[in-house]
């Protein structure tokens, strides 16, 4: 694996290399890019570098057909950053936005930590991060490119405070500095605010 591309790279692109997605294990080229005149700032990636080398140059591959990247994930639509382990791979970067998470495995710590941390430089440039004082405790929405020091996917049930607030089905659980943030995947259903404060116990069970 060859995590930085050998050949210059353009004036945008922050970062570029080869990483494996996590879903099958597929190797391919990915390339961090800058908000620029080009566009927000945004993750990219491509079946090889010469794909990307190609399209870069002239827009079009060998045979005059325009080669553009196979994903873009643009950093605005995204919560957060963040390092993860699974059974399978040691060394994940993982992005979360409203409806998806996305993650990339690196060869080795080093790699890891060297595109995690790019990606966190660039995520946080103009984002807005949560500030308790700023939201009651209560339902209502978020602003487009909140950042949250951290994100999991949860599966609230009709108990306790699934009943109370009556939520049920997948969450995205985001934690800020003072409060946890519950929204849900796929819909506009205006999330949840909670003080941490106020919560007088957490833990992982399947019965809650």
């Amino acid at each position: 694996v060859h995590e930085e591309a050998q050949a210059p790279v353009l004036g945008d692109v922050v970062k570029c290399g080869y990483l494996r997605k996590q879903k099958h294990g597929h190797k391919r080229f990915f390339v961090l890019r800058s908000q620029s005149h080009l566009g927000p700032a945004r993750l990219e990636y491509y079946d090889s570098e010469k794909k990307f080398r190609n399209s870069s140059r002239s827009g079009t591959t060998s045979t005059g057909q325009i080669c553009p990247p196979k994903r873009v994930i643009y950093l605005y639509q995204c919560f957060t950053v963040s390092r993860r382990a699974d059974a399978k791979n040691k060394y994940l970067i993982a992005l979360y936005t409203k409806d998806e998470y996305f993650a990339m495995v690196a060869e080795n710590e080093t790699e890891q930590e060297s595109w995690y941390q790019s990606l966190t430089d660039l995520l946080n440039e103009g984002k807005d991060f949560i500030d308790s004082d700023e939201l009651d405790e209560n339902c209502g929405t978020l602003k487009p490119g909140t950042v949250f020091k951290e994100v999991w996917q949860v599966n609230v049930k009709p108990k306790g405070l699934g009943q109370t607030k009556n939520l049920t089905g997948v969450y995205r659980l985001c934690l800020s500095s003072k409060m946890i943030h519950l929204v849900k995947l796929n819909s506009d259903v205006p999330c949840v605010h909670l003080q941490l404060m106020n919560i007088r116990r957490c833990g992982h069970s399947d019965s809650f």
